[in-house]
C-alpha cells in the first residue's frame, strides 16, 4: 500500500462557532470538518491501493474497486470552543476512524464539543474520558498523571467494531 499523498494548505484552524449555537449543531460541525479534511485527502491521493514503480522510477498508486481511503496522517490545529487550540491527527478510514493527540491519546468531543480523552466503554465503544485534552506541552502535573492510566491509540473492540465493520461489509455488498 502506498502512503496517503498529505494535504498541504497550511494550518487549518476551525473557527469557534457563536454561543448562541447548540452544542449539537458544534458537534455536527466539527464532524463535517473533519469529513471534509478526509474527502480532500482522498480526492489528491487519487485512491491508496498497490505502489507501483513508474517510468521514472518514482512510486504511482492506483485505486483497487471497493477500497477504502485512509485518513489524513497531516497534523490539524483545532481551535476548541473555550478558545483553546490543540493538534490532532486523524488515523483510520472512511468506516473506522479515530482523532488522537500528536502523542497519541485517542480523544473524543463531549457535549460541549470540547476535546476529552477518550476511555473504552463496556461494549467496546469509545467514549469522552471527562477530562479535556491539551498538547504535550501545554498539560499540568495532574493531567500527565491521569494520561499514565491510559492506553495510547485507544481503539474500538467488539462488538463495536463489529457493528463498524458491518456497515462496511453491507454498503459494499449493495
Amino acid at each position: 500500500m502506498c502512503r496517503q499523498v498529505p494535504f498541504r494548505c497550511g494550518k487549518i484552524i476551525a473557527k469557534p462557532i457563536r454561543k448562541t449555537s447548540l452544542s449539537s449543531l458544534r458537534l455536527l460541525r466539527e464532524y463535517m470538518k473533519i469529513l471534509l479534511l478526509t474527502l480532500l485527502s482522498a480526492i489528491i491521493c487519487s485512491g491508496c491501493g498497490s505502489t507501483q514503480k513508474g517510468n521514472n522510477g518514482a512510486a504511482t498508486s492506483q485505486t483497487e474497486p471497493g477500497q477504502t481511503v485512509p485518513a489524513s496522517e497531516d497534523v490539524v490545529v483545532v481551535q476548541q470552543m473555550n478558545g483553546t487550540r490543540i493538534q490532532v491527527v486523524g488515523s483510520g478510514n472512511m468506516w473506522v476512524s479515530y482523532t488522537e493527540t500528536i502523542d497519541g491519546y485517542t480523544i473524543l468531543p463531549n457535549e460541549d464539543n470540547l476535546y476529552e480523552y477518550a476511555v473504552q466503554g463496556k461494549k467496546g465503544d469509545l467514549k469522552p474520558g471527562g477530562r479535556l485534552a491539551h498538547d504535550p506541552d501545554k498539560r499540568d502535573a495532574k493531567e500527565e498523571k491521569y494520561i499514565k492510566r491510559l492506553t495510547p491509540h485507544l481503539r474500538y473492540k467488539s462488538p463495536k467494531l463489529d457493528e463498524l465493520l458491518e456497515r462496511k461489509n453491507e454498503f459494499e455488498n449493495d
